[in-house]
This record gives C-alpha cells, sequence and structure tokens, in this order.
C-alpha cells in the first residue's frame, strides 16, 4: 500500500471524519434529487455536459457514501444508486422544461460505480499476493 494512500485511510476513517462523511453523503443525496427534478427553463447545460456532471456528483456521493457505509456491500449500493437515479429520471417526465433520458440514467449509474469503485480502494485495499502479484 502506498504512503499517500495509508496517510488518507488514517485521516477518514477518524470518529470526526466519519461525522463529517455522514453529513456530506445525506446532502450529497438530497443535492442529487433537487438537482435532477429542477425546472430546465434557462437550463444552459445539455447533452455530454449534463451527463459529464451527473456523473461527477454520482461519483463523488457514492464515494463519500460507500466510505460511511463500509460494511453494506457494494452491489447493493450501486443498485440503490441505480435505482434513484431510474426514479430521478422518471420524476423528469412531469418537471416542466425536462424530460427522461436513458443516456443520463447510464451515466449517473456510471458515476456511482467509479465512486464505489474508488473509495472500496481505499477502504479495503487488495493484500500482496491476492491479485495474483508477488
Amino acid at each position: 500500500m502506498t504512503p499517500t494512500l495509508l496517510w488518507m485511510r488514517s485521516r477518514l476513517f477518524r470518529p470526526k471524519a466519519q461525522r463529517v462523511l455522514r453529513i456530506a453523503a445525506g446532502c450529497s443525496w438530497v443535492g442529487i434529487a433537487a438537482l435532477s427534478l429542477r425546472s430546465g427553463h434557462g437550463h444552459a447545460c445539455a447533452g455530454l455536459a449534463e451527463n459529464a456532471g451527473r456523473a461527477l456528483a454520482y461519483a463523488l456521493s457514492a464515494f463519500m457514501t460507500r466510505l460511511v457505509l463500509q460494511t453494506t456491500d457494494s452491489r447493493a449500493q450501486l443498485m440503490a444508486y441505480s435505482a434513484a437515479a431510474a426514479v430521478f429520471e422518471t420524476g423528469r417526465l412531469w418537471t416542466p422544461g425536462r424530460s427522461a433520458d436513458v443516456g443520463v440514467w447510464l451515466a449517473s449509474s456510471v458515476g456511482a460505480l467509479i465512486g464505489i469503485a474508488v473509495a472500496r480502494l481505499i477502504a479495503h485495499p487488495p493484500r500482496r499476493g491476492e491479485n495474483g502479484r508477488g
């Protein structure tokens, strides 16, 4: 394990850091819901930029949530994020100026996958010998 990763792990899993992460993770879920369902009037971000922004938002949220919920199965967390993204996309059908898009749902789900994977590597790094290397 690299010195940077060791330093990061030593800081992220302290009780005070876990409290901050819990609050940030909860706020990120609320933020994702609010941004997903806001009105589309005057919305400047569309297409690839919207998908990239959505993927980044979900990646950061999933990263924080994964660090807080270390014992929960990563697949269950990914399914929760994917289901939430599908619900939010469906909700956009009733939001003025917005429409549902499978591409946005996919970008959200991929973002969540990336966030969970990175957090999992920090929380549970592979030990030497487990990945086939000596």
